[in-house]
């Protein structure tokens, strides 16, 4: 019984274009040629938009649990000033991120400064990716390897905390997937050259680090060029070769004409390298892992489903495409995701030990699918039991880290503190920040910060021209503290400052309120001669351990022990409510043991009470 002769993967042929010229057939040898899906056409395929749906309800959880970080506290400084402002700050700071600050200034302008107005387009340039990371998955090795790619995409941590950050480094990593994919593409299909260069110009103005991409693009184009096997002296094989080195200096172009455009930002981003001094020079290793988020058990389980992708093809299916495609394609899976994944962290850690220092995972957040298409080939590589438990593996490993991207936050103590002010502080209080620096986190939650004469401050940011405006010397501060009677100081932990020696002298500060990492002071200049005493001072009608405020609807205590012992000492009325975000609170003395809490009554029980 004769057998047909399999066709080599080389040499396959658009069908709709059988019977014309070598020309008009010859297609590249390392991409499938388009094949002709019965019933595929008008309809709408679940495994292309599968993944970007459960991407959409990821960046919808919790979006607004986590309060704004400092970098977002940046965004709202810049994109709430008027453009002609902005642009000027851009020539001091940030000029790396400028386009983006100008895309947030209509944002803003239209849906305001919420935790979702902020993070909303994060969360549209995330939902996208994962359609690209889909497609991506799909020209590259087949539908399944696309599905599964943009699954776990979808569900990998650090694209949930990427996605819902309102900083530029999702759209980057958009940017990234719609240039790979549009590189793939134009390789046979030259009309598509402009728009990948379109693509990188928009990667490198979004962030200039997004160009580390350009090296894994490389090795994809040499491998495009390298002369393939069989078909040698032919018409077809012929005009390949020619086709080939076009594509190679098609791409040259593309590189050189976007370099000359991101110039300018790259050239004033190295002037502007001071803002990242703090950054180490070497990295933790931690940090080289963020794309596994998670466990060290789902990090190792993702690095073997990425060797499985590199290694073998989709698990055979019982369809004949499914078997053609499966038995010989060669394809550039490997060689994109691969040096896609390793090369712009290696780059950046490099320049980071030898130049200046600039890594932060979040520089290369734009690596994450590479990481997916990889995991998408080896889960599409197993058969179907093992492929969907490997999946459900790596989101429930990954589901503490999830849950802890939509916590509250180190700085919601700021929003809290906030609120707190707005209820204390009376016409005519100041405000200072002990450890030299005027937090632009205050940006995020003005309610209780604004109505306070900030004597720290000698610019606003505006008129700095910065994000964060500039402070006076010790000097001209204390000059400014003679004419205040009430002083609140405001800290971040750790390293926190004595505040008396930030203060002239006739000032009694009581003990702080601690909210997480904020420490809030109460400064009272003390009357030379009768007169109301400053809660805490030693004339208090309380217990020299005890301090009260009886102004407001609300009579509070801070009593001096740990329970209801203390309370019953000092006659504290019954509890009404605790304020429990304000304790405990640590002694100003530092004495051990010492806890302050703050207990609550209303008002009108306390005077009944005093009666």
């Amino acid at each position: 019984m004769l057998h047909p002769t399999p066709v080599p993967d080389d040499l396959l042929v658009d069908e709709s274009a059988i019977g014309q010229s070598p020309r008009a057939t010859a297609v590249h040898p390392l991409l499938p040629g388009r094949r002709r899906i019965a019933g595929a056409a008008g309809r709408l395929d679940w495994a292309l938009i599968a993944p970007p749906l459960v991407t959409l309800a990821m960046m919808l959880w919790g979006t607004s649990a986590h309060y704004y970080v400092h970098d977002e506290a940046a965004t709202i400084s810049a994109a709430t000033r008027s453009l002609p402002d902005m642009i000027r700050m851009l020539g001091h700071v940030d000029a790396v991120h400028g386009v983006y600050y100008t895309l947030m200034w209509v944002v803003v302008r239209v849906l305001g400064t919420s935790e979702l107005a902020i993070r909303l387009p994060s969360m549209i340039a995330m939902t996208a990716t994962a359609l690209g990371v889909t497609a991506l998955g799909r020209r590259l090795r087949s539908r399944r390897a696309g599905l599964y790619a943009g699954l776990t995409f979808a569900t990998l941590p650090m694209v949930s905390a990427i996605g819902q950050y309102g900083r530029p480094y999702a759209m980057v990593t958009g940017a990234a997937v719609l240039a790979s994919y549009l590189l793939i593409r134009a390789l046979t299909q030259p009309r598509l050259w402009p728009w990948y260069a379109a693509a990188l110009a928009a990667l490198g103005l979004l962030n200039i680090f997004g160009l580390l991409l350009l090296p894994a693009h490389a090795v994809v184009v040499l491998r495009a060029v390298w002369p393939g096997e069989g078909g040698a002296g032919s018409a077809a094989a012929r005009y390949m070769t020619g086709a080939r080195w076009r594509a190679a200096r098609h791409w040259l172009a593309c590189v050189a004409a976007v370099c000359a455009v991101v110039a300018p930002i790259a050239v004033l981003g190295w002037l502007q390298r001071a803002q990242v001094d703090e950054l180490p020079s070497r990295p933790p290793v931690e940090s080289l892992l963020g794309f596994a988020e998670g466990t060290v058990v789902s990090a190792g389980a993702i690095v073997l489903l990425g060797l499985i992708g590199m290694a073998r093809s989709d698990w055979p299916d019982r369809s004949h495409a499914g078997r053609g495609r499966a038995r010989g394609q060669r394809d550039l899976l490997p060689w994109l995701s691969v040096p896609w994944l390793v090369l712009p962290p290696l780059v950046l850690i490099l320049v980071s030990d030898l130049a200046h220092p600039f890594y932060v995972f979040r520089y290369v957040a734009f690596c994450l699918p590479a990481a997916a298409l990889l995991i998408g080939a080896g889960l599409a590589a197993l058969g179907e039991p093992w492929r969907i438990g490997m999946l459900a593996a790596i989101v429930l490993l990954g589901l503490a880290a999830q849950v802890a991207v939509r916590q509250p936050g180190p700085y919601a103590p700021v929003k809290t503190a906030s609120v707190f002010l707005a209820a204390h502080e009376r016409p005519g209080d100041a405000v200072i920040y002990p450890q030299g620096w005027v937090p632009i986190m205050n940006i995020t939650a003005p309610q209780g910060y604004a109505p306070l004469h900030d004597l720290s401050l000698a610019k606003t940011p505006i008129e700095a021209e910065n994000l964060g405006g500039s402070t006076v010397s010790p000097p001209v501060l204390k000059a400014r503290e003679h004419g205040a009677r009430r002083i609140w100081a405001i800290e971040f932990a750790p390293n926190l400052q004595p505040v008396g020696k930030y203060l002239v002298p006739g000032f009694r500060c009581g003990h702080p309120w601690r909210l997480g990492r904020l420490y809030v002071w109460l400064c009272v200049r003390q009357q030379a001669t009768g007169g109301p005493h400053p809660p805490g001072d030693a004339h208090s009608p309380r217990q020299r351990d005890t301090h009260e405020n009886t102004s407001g609807p609300l009579h509070w205590f801070i009593v001096r022990g740990t329970g209801l012992s203390a309370r019953s000492a000092a006659g504290v009325p019954e509890i009404s409510w605790i304020a429990s975000v304000m304790i405990p609170v640590t002694s100003q003395n530092g004495s051990s043991g010492a806890l302050e809490y703050l207990w609550v009554v209303p008002a009108a029980r306390s005077q009944t009470r005093r009666r």
